[in-house]
């Protein structure tokens, strides 16, 4: 690990160990590979190898006031790229320099970096360790990726064999965990931390239960089996499933960690009923202890790691069986929480409370707080022992098809019971703020109605005489599924986005499995949601549940590439959700959902059509209360999960019907003047008396506009079915 107190002569014995290890990685690289591409969405291998010094240049230079003495270099060898998946680099070898031009240049780098050392601050010189420090082990994976003919991989001895893994649930106690390094508590020593690991905080985690071993290769097997796509490692061949290891491809070893992206571990978890642990669950099962004293430095306790206690290091290629290094268990029994792959959470990655960027690297973290990538903790077999720290923190996106293999291995929640997470609340935390500084209209984003009671409430809602809506979308799908799905050729694969628990859904389900087994995409950002999904549908024969916790379009991207060749895609999109977008933002959503489809798939769209403004007014602002209960509930989740301070007796639930939209709003009016102010949004305003936040809108349609609508968005309006009791519509649209 980095000394604590840093000098000059530390820091040189460090660096010359890290440049070894780095020159050691790329002398494994035959000459001919040094421009080929290893992973089609990254660079050239010659870009890392110019990288890592051109990186120390940069910032070195930028430190210290040097000119530059290869300004080409210094800019084309600066950053790493992170693209979209399938958003391709479109460079060529030629625009590339030769391996002996970029020798050179490091050559001069590291003279230059060496003479000034004992001058550049320790912080800055620290940056520049760990990222080369980093870089050896992302660049493996782009190692692992060349094939065995561009590369020449020493062999490593063989383990002996490890017991067989027995699945166990572990149950964990509640307790604080503190995320991240706190800067009182550095005193007068010098520790390093990257800008994202600071300022540490306390977290209060509630009691849970997690599994005492990595998902394995086995396990995940039977997901594969029961349709899911095989992971990025797996490839199939003569009957037989093998694993694309650094020099070889060996059959499957089903005792080892599974590498799998974020989408797929969270719907593996899905399928199995579970979930995936946040951030502070897994510094709670890995760094705390039972009778409550102070945190671990590593999971095992404060010893120095080493080969007994976990695979990281860059001692293997590859990983291990999940049994294999008992003496790295922490102190609740759970294994290779730190090594063997690192380990995804359902964290999106946000900047913790008073969080700095570097003066001197204020991009290293806050470009990738975008609410598009998760974190991840533990350690990869390569990751180096001074990044091993309780407070390090990892991220990747989390459609990235994994070509990391270091960088997935996880393991899923056994139940459903912590509900604060006061470390995952960063995207809430912007949205809210983001929302309620809106000029004119203060708003809140409508997704965040629904959490567990507000789920709950809204459930009661659709059981109310008042609100018609879901019965009448109930009714129609019970009586006309079979002449929906008699306009699709079989076989049909079904996705659909905000399926909640799934309960209208069954009647579609049913009628399809009658004809042929059917494969279920449920689509949901709630987890509670996607479980209740398998209860009610579960019993439901020739059905394969595949839940996929994620937003609409990145979900039914996910679910797209998981369909077989022949398979027509129906995606159901109900209960006039539709009508929460303004009439543009609807005819986008619904374009944007047509790129996904190939001609002939088919969406079912639910639309609540207009009736007497009585009506529709009752059914947002029902006698008993419990629409405004379902509204006020936003106001409360605020206060109990971002530190709001908003008294629910000084709001009142509010509708508006706009007559020339046709919409019906959902606003919380303020009964007096009063400031509130919202902690993790940092957050502080004063409401006039009558001031409203505008929480939801509901558009309704005319049944005549929706092939209009279908024309402009690219489908053919193929069937219309409407209720007679309460007048809404099922529309059958053909992708064009």
């Amino acid at each position: 690990m980095i000394a604590k107190t840093l000098t000059a002569t530390h820091f040189a014995e460090a660096l010359a160990r890290a440049r070894a290890t780095t020159d050691a990685l790329f002398d494994l690289v035959r000459p001919e590979a040094f421009h080929a591409r290893p992973v089609p969405e990254r660079h050239r291998t010659i870009f890392y190898f110019g990288h890592l010094e051109a990186f120390d240049w940069n910032l070195l230079s930028q430190t210290m006031e040097l000119p530059s003495f290869h300004q080409e270099f210094d800019r084309l060898f600066a950053f790493g790229i992170d693209p979209e998946p399938g958003q391709l680099p479109q460079d060529r070898h030629s625009d590339w320099p030769e391996k002996a031009e970029v020798h050179r240049y490091n050559q001069q780098v590291r003279q230059t970096l060496d003479d000034l050392s004992n001058q550049v601050p320790k912080q800055v010189l620290s940056v520049a360790l760990e990222h080369r420090l980093m870089h050896a082990e992302t660049f493996t994976y782009l190692l692992h990726h060349l094939s065995t003919t561009q590369k020449d991989i020493p062999p490593v001895a063989p383990l002996p064999p490890s017991p067989i893994p027995v699945p166990t649930a572990i149950e964990i106690p509640g307790g604080k965990v503190t995320l991240g390094q706190r800067r009182r508590h550095l005193d007068d020593q010098y520790h390093f931390g990257w800008d994202n690991e600071f300022d540490g905080h306390e977290v209060s985690v509630s009691a849970f239960s997690i599994s005492k071993y990595k998902v394995t290769n086995g396990e995940y097997l039977e997901f594969v089996r029961a349709g899911a796509t095989p992971p990025h490692f797996w490839t199939r061949r003569e009957g037989q499933w093998w694993w694309r290891a650094m020099s070889e491809e060996v059959p499957l070893p089903m005792d080892w960690p599974v590498y799998v992206s974020h989408q797929e571990a969270s719907a593996f978890a899905t399928w199995t009923g579970k979930r995936l642990p946040t951030e502070a669950e897994f510094h709670r099962a890995a760094y705390g202890t039972p009778d409550g004293e102070e945190e671990r430095a590593y999971p095992w306790g404060d010893d120095v790691p080493d080969t007994r206690r976990g695979n990281f290091n860059g001692t293997r290629w590859d990983p291990i069986p999940v049994t294999a290094t008992p003496l790295g268990d922490s102190a609740f029994g759970i294994s290779q929480l730190v090594g063997n792959g690192w380990e995804w959470t359902s964290t999106v990655f946000q900047p913790f409370p008073g969080f700095q960027s570097f003066p001197f690297y204020p991009g290293y973290s806050a470009r990738f707080f975008d609410g598009d990538h998760y974190v991840l903790k533990g350690a990869s077999s390569r990751t180096d022992v001074g990044l091993l720290r309780r407070s390090f923190r990892n991220w990747f996106r989390p459609n990235y098809p994994m070509f990391m293999p270091d960088f997935a291995a996880w393991r899923s929640n056994m139940k459903l019971t912590y509900t604060e997470q006061t470390d995952a609340v960063g995207e809430f935390a912007v949205a809210v703020g983001n929302s309620l500084r809106k000029v004119g209209q203060r708003e809140l984003p409508s997704a965040y109605l629904y959490d567990e009671l507000g789920t709950a409430l809204f459930e009661a809602i659709t059981l109310l005489p008042e609100y018609g809506l879901t019965r009448a979308e109930e009714r129609l799908l019970r009586r006309h599924a079979g002449d929906m799905l008699g306009h699709l050729p079989p076989p049909v694969a079904v996705v659909e986005l905000g399926s909640g628990s799934g309960r209208k859904t069954r009647w579609i389900l049913e009628a399809l499995a009658h004809r042929e087994s059917v494969a279920y995409f449920p689509i949901d950002i709630s987890a509670a949601a996607l479980i209740k999904c398998h209860q009610e549908l579960g019993h439901i024969g020739a059905l394969s549940i595949v839940g996929l916790e994620t937003s609409y379009l990145e979900g039914l991207q996910e679910a797209a590439t998981r369909r077989r060749p022949n398979q027509v895609l129906l995606v159901l999109f109900l209960g006039s959700t539709i009508g929460n977008f303004n009439p543009a933002a609807a005819e986008k959503f619904l374009q944007d959902i047509r790129r996904h489809l190939r001609p002939g798939d088919a969406l079912l769209l639910g639309v609540d059509v207009e009736k007497a403004v009585h009506d529709m007014l009752l059914a947002y602002d029902d006698p008993t209360g419990v629409t405004a209960a379902f509204n006020m509930n936003l106001l409360a989740r605020i206060n109990r999960e971002l530190g709001g301070d908003f008294v629910l007796r000084h709001f009142e639930h509010h509708i508006r019907y706009q007559e020339i939209d046709c919409r019906i709003e959902m606003h919380l009016r303020s009964t007096r003047r009063q400031t509130v102010s919202i902690r993790a949004a940092d957050f502080t305003c004063t409401f006039r008396e009558g001031e409203t936040i505008w929480t939801e809108a509901c558009h309704k349609f005319r049944v005549e506009e929706i092939p209009g609508i279908a024309r402009r968005t690219g489908f053919l309006c193929e069937a219309q079915w409407v209720d007679t009791e309460w007048a809404f519509a099922e529309n059958l649209l053909i992708a064009d």
